[in-house]
């Protein structure tokens, strides 16, 4: 690849990052998938991710998010006035499990499932406020695709690029209570709704560098506690860089991307809500090895770097994933 197609490649990528500088809504996170290191598989899918190798691959992940602290007193005080709403979320963690099967190296279907834990405080209840609650079980079915529709070639075409979607059923949990009262929709591992995802994927190899970008939208129906959660475009680009030697057997790559998250205001029994949504950009560090062919291990950090959040609602500290592949 010449100076100048890698110009124009850099350009395209800035050009996806700057769809990133409107507004962002918070109530939804940060994620990272375990994309094709080569490519800089950081920040959401990559493109041509299938193995032409291995069809069936099990991925397990491990997701930790902090959130910034609430004084059980000032969210009480919030809660308790009209037209103000906050969470007072500690932090929660999501352990999930997909499988995938490629029905050909350009076409891939996976199903995913999760168990979510969530820690809070009361904010709701003067009698029980700071008492510790816990929200738990297991979160929604997922079903997705990716399909890869034109592929870098030498040359031939630059690019690798990519379709995917996703289908999210409402078979998680959302009976969770806390010590007064039923944990809001938010807090339940499952919500209720039928959503869909539609994206974009671009992502090139070379040498021992990647990029790849990610372009989605998520259209969310109403669920439980007639809590609508606010429809999210996401917008992600990354890029990654081999580390280990030329014929080594085990490989070693360091990644950084970046992600940024437009969400809509929910909507509570048909009403906008003014406490949800918001912007919020993150930055996402992470490696990935591969000691064996068949075999992935991967940790990343998400850190935001920008939070603009509507009315009153609770900042995200930080999130940590760690996830390891298996194909066969």
């Amino acid at each position: 690849m010449n100076s100048s197609r890698l110009v124009l490649f850099a350009l395209a990528l800035l050009a996806l990052l700057a769809l990133c500088a409107n507004p962002l809504q918070a109530c939804d996170s940060c994620r990272c998938s375990l994309g094709d290191p080569e490519a800089g598989g950081a920040a959401g899918l990559t493109s041509g991710s299938s193995s032409e190798q291995y069809r069936w691959a099990a991925d397990l992940s491990y997701h930790y998010k902090n959130w910034d602290r609430v004084q059980a007193h000032h969210a009480l005080a919030v809660n308790d006035t009209a037209g103000r709403a906050t969470h007072a979320v500690l932090d929660e963690w999501t352990a999930s499990l997909r499988l995938s099967y490629a029905v050909r190296p350009d076409l891939e279907l996976g199903l995913t499932q999760g168990y979510r834990h969530v820690r809070q405080i009361n904010a709701v209840d003067p009698l029980f406020a700071g008492a510790h609650e816990f929200s738990k079980g297991f979160d929604d079915l997922r079903f997705d695709l990716n399909w890869r529709f034109m592929k870098q070639r030498e040359g031939g075409f630059p690019v690798d690029l990519s379709l995917f979607g996703e289908a999210k059923f409402p078979t998680g949990g959302t009976t969770e209570r806390g010590v007064s009262a039923r944990i809001d929709a938010e807090q339940q591992p499952g919500s209720g709704s039928w959503d869909g995802t539609l994206g974009l994927t671009v992502s090139r190899r070379w040498t021992r560098w990647g990029a790849s970008g990610a372009l989605g939208y998520t259209l969310k129906t109403e669920g439980t506690q007639d809590y609508k959660a606010g429809d999210v475009f996401r917008a992600g680009a990354s890029g990654s860089y081999r580390l280990s030697p030329d014929g080594w057997g085990a490989k070693l790559w360091l990644n950084l991307g970046v992600q940024a998250i437009f969400e809509n205001k929910a909507r509570f029994d048909g009403e906008k809500d003014p406490n949800h949504g918001g912007q919020t950009l993150f930055v996402i560090p992470g490696l990935a090895v591969q000691p064996l062919d068949r075999l992935l291990f991967s940790a990343s950090l998400q850190a935001p770097l920008y939070q603009e959040l509507n009315g009153y609602h609770q900042e995200e500290d930080f999130s940590v994933q760690i996830g390891t592949r298996v194909r066969f």
